[in-house]
């Protein structure tokens, strides 16, 4: 419950995003002043926004002010909430997004490996084919996951999937439309069932996928929103 109320608190606000891109900016010599004040900017305009609609949400950000800290950045939707991330690091190949709060999520080839700092619900470990399997319509390709069960013990469930092509579709993000090629992803084993899709928008490139995230955040979408 602990970890629903926290993605709550993190719901996507133009004041979160300033805070969460700067710690790709100060961490970048070649931009870190200009990162900087573009987040006093964006927070600035989050606080007017927030005393101009208490009666509800302050706005989205836009894609232009997104694109204005010439970053990348990741969106991940839950049931619960929204978090924008910024990627912090890489490690053998695969890229490690952060929220300004530490909570991460590793991509590799856009499907998801592990995710850190929202306590019991974290996916401790993920294992699968690489993109272009999926892309592909494999089948019989293995799948894993770690996760904690109530007693903190480690479960490791291994899947058999099967990958199918379910069509084209044209999706918009924030404003711009890509089409894509729609796969429908069906894993089992023990009883246990999991249902992915992936949008790619190149022969590998994934820019939209939902994705299981583990028991407790359950699925998740990922969108690619800047390059």
């Amino acid at each position: 419950m602990g970890t629903v109320l926290e993605m709550k608190k993190n719901l996507v606000r133009i004041g979160f995003l300033a805070a969460a891109l700067t710690l790709a900016a100060c961490g970048n010599d070649d931009r870190g002043d200009i990162g900087v004040q573009q987040f006093g900017v964006a927070a600035k305009a989050a606080l007017q926004a927030q005393r101009a609609a208490r009666s509800g949400p302050p706005p989205e950000p836009s894609r232009a002010e997104l694109a204005a800290f010439k970053q990348p950045i990741l969106e991940v939707s839950a049931p619960t909430g929204t978090l924008l991330l910024v990627p912090l690091s890489r490690r053998d190949g695969a890229v490690i997004w952060s929220t300004a709060t530490k909570q991460t999520v590793m991509l590799r080839e856009d499907q998801i490996r592990a995710t850190r700092g929202f306590g019991t619900a974290d996916l401790m470990e993920a294992t699968g084919p690489g993109a272009a399997q999926i892309s592909a319509a494999s089948k019989g390709y293995a799948r894993s996951y770690t996760v904690l069960d109530g007693a903190d013990q480690v479960v490791r469930r291994r899947l058999t999937c099967n990958a199918t092509a379910a069509g084209s579709e044209r999706i918009v993000i924030k404003g711009l439309a890509y089409d894509t090629r729609v796969i429908r992803e069906n894993c089992e084993g023990d009883g246990f069932r999991v249902e992915n899709q992936y949008w790619f928008d190149g022969p590998s490139s994934i820019r939209q996928s939902r994705q299981y995230a583990g028991d407790v955040i359950g699925y998740v979408t990922l969108r690619r929103i800047i390059d």
